[in-house]
């Protein structure tokens, strides 16, 4: 466990930097934890998607 973010997107960094060549990949993901009805399989990042996820913001817990 990190004691802050910052050290653990250092850590990663650090880590990236010596495994690249090891571990090529060629893309990054990040989960959405709500997408609303529409959207409950993974996709690639667009502008219309950020436009219907902004008004899916509703269904957030937070």
């Amino acid at each position: 466990m990190f004691k802050d973010v910052p050290t653990a997107v250092e850590s990663l960094t650090e880590w990236l930097d010596e495994n690249q060549s090891k571990y090529p990949f060629t893309a990054i993901g990040h989960r959405v934890v709500q997408g609303g009805p529409a959207h409950r399989a993974p996709e690639m990042l667009t502008e219309q998607l950020l436009v219907t996820l902004k008004q899916s913001s509703s269904f957030s817990c937070t």
